[in-house]
């Protein structure tokens, strides 16, 4: 139900600083969880049996081929995890450095997740036909950075 009406322009640009700031909103929010609430056993964060060790996303998505080209972005974590630290070598990290990457992913993960959420709030902007584009949109913009935390994490796990 559109309740504020803009010229074509004004609701682009509109829609473009709204995304910005459902970004930075979920960047904060999960920049602020305890850890505790971060574990890999979390229930949204455990490994599925059809992930197969993060080897689905490999074989179906050929994730090992595109995530490289995925910018990382660590807004508010200076002590964050570089995922250059990984590439070539993982096995060398010691386990409180493996344990802190697994920390981040699922912090990351978590963050992609709640950005996609508010896709529905450009229903009040522009036409209801708008809000299955702003999904595809949310969609496109945070599944596939998912999909790396997801991937990486059992691999990382596993060496632990």
């Amino acid at each position: 139900m559109q309740l504020i009406q803009l010229p074509v322009g004004w609701t682009i640009a509109g829609f473009a600083v709204l995304w910005f700031i459902f970004h930075l909103a979920a960047s904060v929010t999960c920049h602020r969880i305890d850890e505790k609430y971060l574990s890999i056993n979390n229930k949204l964060f455990k490994t599925r049996t059809w992930e197969k060790e993060g080897k689905f996303y490999n074989k179906f998505l050929g994730v090992r081929k595109w995530k490289k080209f995925l910018p990382e972005l660590y807004l508010f974590r200076r002590d964050a995890l570089k995922k250059a630290l990984y590439r070539k070598r993982p096995d060398n990290g010691s386990k409180e450095l493996l344990k802190k990457y697994l920390l981040e992913s699922c912090r990351a993960e978590l963050s992609h997740w709640l950005a996609i959420t508010p896709f529905w709030i450009f229903g009040f902007f522009a036409p209801l036909s708008v809000i299955p584009y702003m999904l595809l949109y949310a969609l496109v913009a945070n599944l596939p950075c998912i999909i790396i935390q997801r991937y990486n994490r059992p691999r990382i796990a596993k060496l632990l």
